[in-house]
Order: structure tokens, then C-alpha cells, then sequence
């Protein structure tokens, strides 16, 4: 047992998740991900002096016009030149998304990195906890 999702995640074959004294679910890591997860995260870090509010404006018009119409904008606290997008799985191409970011695109809006992340095993941990409450 553990408590750590990314050691899980990384070692194990098979994860079963427990609730309130229960099990509520099993299976791989990808399985989980896939069946529990809310979608992807799209995080971009942009060049410093590109990050002021017109230009995360633009950002935000490019990646509900190219990538998802459905993208939100998550709250962060980690710093003043980056911004994560959720992507619900049902609205979004993963190859559209590596499509979409050509080098022209990330020199005319100032991007420096960008990311694509799975929903991660500790936010399908929370769900399931969160869902077994009610």
C-alpha cells in the first residue's frame, strides 16, 4: 500500500483505490486515467516579456479557436507568465493540439514552453474520495 499516487503509478501493474473503508475501483494506471479522468492540461510558460494581459487574451482566443472550444482556464500560483488550460477528453484531438503549435505560432505568441499533460493518478484518487463523500 501507499499513499503516494506517483510511486503507484510508476511501479505498479494494477491500482486499486479505497474509499471510506471500501474498494472503489481497480485496475491499470492508464485504465484509471482513462475511465476516471477529467481530460488534459495545457500549460504554457511565456516569455517574460510577452506575459501581460492582452497577450494572454490572444492565448486564450488561440487555443479556444484552434485546440478546444471547450478549454478552461485553471486558477495558478506559479508564476505571473503561465497559464493551464483543462481540456475535457470528449473536445480535443491530441494531434490537432501538436498540430496547432508550430514554431510561427510560438514566436507570435510569445510561448517559451508548452505541455500537454493526462489527467495524473493523484486527481483520479481525489475524484474517487471526492465521489465516495456523497
Amino acid at each position: 500500500t501507499t499513499h503516494s499516487m506517483e510511486e503507484a503509478d510508476a511501479l505498479c501493474d494494477r491500482i486499486g483505490i479505497m474509499a471510506l473503508g471500501r474498494l472503489r475501483c481497480l485496475g491499470t494506471p492508464m485504465h484509471l486515467k482513462g475511465k476516471f479522468g477529467q481530460g488534459y492540461q495545457l500549460s504554457f510558460s511565456l516569455k517574460t516579456e510577452a506575459a501581460h494581459s492582452s497577450a494572454f487574451a490572444h492565448l486564450d482566443g488561440f487555443v479556444r479557436e484552434r485546440i478546444s472550444t471547450a478549454a478552461t482556464v485553471l486558477e495558478s500560483w506559479k508564476g505571473s507568465n503561465l497559464r493551464t488550460y483543462s481540456l475535457p477528453k470528449d473536445s480535443v484531438k491530441i494531434s490537432q493540439v501538436f498540430e496547432s503549435m508550430t514554431e510561427t505560432v510560438k514566436k507570435d505568441l510569445g510561448i517559451k514552453e508548452w505541455s500537454l499533460n493526462q489527467t495524473s493518478l493523484n486527481e483520479v484518487f481525489l475524484r474517487i474520495a471526492k465521489e465516495s463523500e456523497q
